[in-house]
């Protein structure tokens, strides 16, 4: 049978790092499928993986929550095609940093799916820096931890405060998961990271609690020709960090490079970016942040 993996985190935790660290140590051994889940009309995250060079099936589930009901349909049909076109020994679900996964086990109950996949292994990544406050945020930040098999808590370079405060505030959650620590979600391939578990909290948790469904949270994304400056870049970044919560993607500058942006609760990582040709391309996660507002702020920032 195929292995499945779902890989959860809250926004700019490090899933995408991760499956990156994946494809690197595995991916010439094995034949790896990796479905990545946006809640915007469209994502970056798949052209990160690809970078790596390494062979693996990409296939995109956009516009919502695989987890919702509205999706479930669409995710599955993909799951099957998947299985059918690439026949992969694993398969990753990057699952948007917005779900909530509580209800995975409902949607592999269709027939041929569980006929063909076996659920190995559910793995939440945490923000360390960020734990505390992503915690407090959205209930579906806790489900994530609930249903988990092993918990990474990520960005350990990154925090300055005690270890054991963010294992104790996860055990509490879910006393059933392994924690372990990481720093850019790097682990030894030895550790044998894709052993598989059985899903005590998933199973636990089982058409219980309720999901949360469709968070309350604006989604914009700006794709444009636009060359901007680094210095007007990060005055837009410095606009508007304070009222999203998450900013990702590539820009590409008036200077001649192409940066890789990633914004998290305002703090803000910039980097040199190789191999990309395109548009630049964002994605904003916010309370109130309109495409349309994206835009003119990020043009009106262009234009200096």
């Amino acid at each position: 049978m195929t292995r499945f993996y779902l890989v959860t985190g809250f926004l700019g935790s490090g899933k995408t790092t991760f499956l990156k660290n994946i494809l690197n140590a595995y991916a010439t051994s094995r034949r790896i499928a990796i479905v990545q889940n946006e809640f915007a009309g469209s994502g970056t995250d798949g052209k990160e993986l690809e970078r790596t060079g390494q062979p693996f099936k990409l296939q995109e589930v956009n516009n919502g929550s695989v987890f919702c009901v509205c999706m479930s349909g669409t995710f599955i049909q993909t799951l099957k095609k998947v299985m059918a076109d690439y026949q992969p020994e694993l398969i990753f679900l990057e699952a948007s940093g917005l779900a909530d996964p509580i209800n995975i086990l409902e949607l592999l109950q269709d027939p041929v799916i569980s006929k063909a996949l076996h659920l190995a292994q559910i793995l939440t990544i945490v923000d360390g820096p960020h734990f505390k406050r992503g915690i407090q945020l959205m209930t579906r930040y806790r489900h994530q931890i609930m249903v988990a098999d092993r918990v990474m808590i990520n960005k350990t370079d990154l925090y300055a405060g005690d270890l054991n405060d963010i294992h104790a505030d996860i055990t509490k959650i879910n006393p059933f998961a392994r924690i372990t620590e990481t720093a850019f979600c790097n682990f030894n391939p030895e550790e044998n990271i894709l052993s598989e578990m059985e899903s005590h909290k998933a199973a636990d948790a089982f058409g219980m609690p309720e999901s949360e469904g469709r968070p309350d949270v604006q989604v914009s994304v700006l794709r444009t020709q636009q060359k901007i400056s680094m210095e007007g870049l990060k005055a837009f970044i410095q606009e508007i960090q304070d009222v999203c919560y998450r900013i990702k993607g590539f820009v590409n500058t008036f200077e001649g490079n192409v940066i890789g942006l990633q914004v998290v609760f305002g703090s803000a990582k910039l980097e040199k970016i190789l191999n990309y040709v395109g548009p630049s391309e964002l994605i904003a996660f916010s309370e109130s942040l309109a495409p349309k507002e994206l835009r003119n702020k990020f043009l009106n920032h262009a234009d200096l």
